[in-house]
């Protein structure tokens, strides 16, 4: 997903109440692919392809892809949507924080368990706490069996899956099998090896919570981090 212009051309960036008072490229979703992607129909007539950042919806063969589909049209309404921050990838997608109806839509796909936080392309580490929350109430895709539960890019790329298996069998990762990895994840944690709460919550939000979060609730190495009695 290489981002490589801001807007294009033709894109007319406003400042509305969609937006949140930051500037943005407006419209109406006009067709929504799947739980990441839309088709934004402009003022000006243009229509651009939206992929919402950070996050990776199921594929429309997998499990769950329906009714994350279904989500992020119940979040786009028939209103104006905005794209915030949007820049073009190659394939000609505008990609972006997307707002509609005083939502921000990709962190309501995680939390609502229609969609995962990308590692690969993750800037925002809270995405990752979101979708420890909603694994752990087991909403959306996660009230699914855990072998249905495969991230699409790991879906795209049976190869990434194999790997992590593979290394997880040794113990050497610190996020569950279906999980993208930055490189500094690649040693496995514990809470002995924290020297704070702090310390504790940056790893639960960049690397997953295996090893620091034994119960899958969200929040690490309880009691370093419990209030002092």
């Amino acid at each position: 997903m290489l981002l490589v212009s801001c807007g294009g051309e033709g894109d007319v960036q406003n400042v509305s109440a969609a937006c949140g008072g930051f500037p943005g490229i407006t419209g109406r979703a006009s067709k929504i692919s799947d739980g990441d992607t839309f088709r934004l129909s402009q003022s000006n007539g243009r229509f651009v392809t939206v992929r919402l950042d950070q996050i990776d919806a199921p594929e429309k063969t997998q499990p769950w892809a329906k009714k994350s589909r279904q989500k992020l049209a119940e979040l786009l309404g028939t209103g104006e949507v905005c794209v915030v921050g949007g820049k073009h990838d190659k394939y000609g997608r505008l990609v972006g924080e997307v707002r509609a109806n005083g939502v921000q839509v990709n962190r309501e796909m995680v939390q609502s368990g229609s969609a995962w936080a990308y590692r690969q392309y993750l800037r925002d580490p809270s995405l990752v706490q979101l979708e420890a929350q909603a694994r752990s109430e087991k909403r959306g895709l996660w009230s699914m069996p855990p072998a249905q539960n495969i991230p699409p890019w790991e879906f795209r790329h049976p190869e990434l899956a194999s790997k992590a298996e593979t290394a997880q069998h040794h113990g050497l990762l610190g996020l569950p099998v279906h999980g993208h990895l930055a490189p500094e994840c690649s040693a496995k944690p514990s809470c002995r090896q924290m020297n704070s709460c702090d310390e504790a919550k940056g790893w639960l939000a960049k690397c997953g919570g295996q090893g620091i979060d034994g119960d899958g609730d969200g929040k690490p190495c309880e009691k370093l981090c419990s209030p002092a009695s």
